[in-house]
């Protein structure tokens, strides 16, 4: 996970306020990302690439996104908002960028909403699974 620290995940042992308690999935079925190709300069379109995978099973059509959520009170009422947990990217994505979401199967998201278990440690402390995988 970064944050605006620059702290890297094996130095995270709890975010302020306990975000690490408010863990929630985000579904999807592919995600974009966008890559400079060589030569490219500012201004200049990005590449556009479709991340995908070949489901093991009918359930593994829909995998999903590690995410924390949290509710803050202001002045036009609650607001309720997400974020999406990222790591440094793996083998799929490197050539792309330097980081990428944290892609979950079923069973991995399960694992990561338990509040005592190998999810939080997982993510933490490893490069999360490619989005091919």
């Amino acid at each position: 996970m970064r944050q605006r620290s620059g702290r890297r995940p094996g130095d995270l042992a709890d975010p302020p306020g306990g975000l690490w308690r408010r863990r929630a999935l985000v579904p999807l079925t592919s995600f974009i990302v966008y890559g400079e190709p060589p030569g490219w300069r500012k201004g200049q379109p990005k590449r556009r690439w479709e991340a995908t995978w070949t489901p093991a099973n009918p359930a593994d059509k829909v995998r999903y996104f590690a995410a924390i959520w949290d509710k803050a009170e202001t002045a036009d009422g609650p607001l309720e908002s997400f974020a999406i947990v990222t790591g440094p990217a793996g083998a799929d994505l490197a050539d792309l960028q330097d980081s990428q979401p944290a892609v979950l199967t079923l069973a991995q998201g399960l694992d990561w909403l338990k509040l005592e278990g190998p999810g939080k440690a997982g993510l933490v402390t490893e490069t999360p699974p490619g989005p091919m995988s």
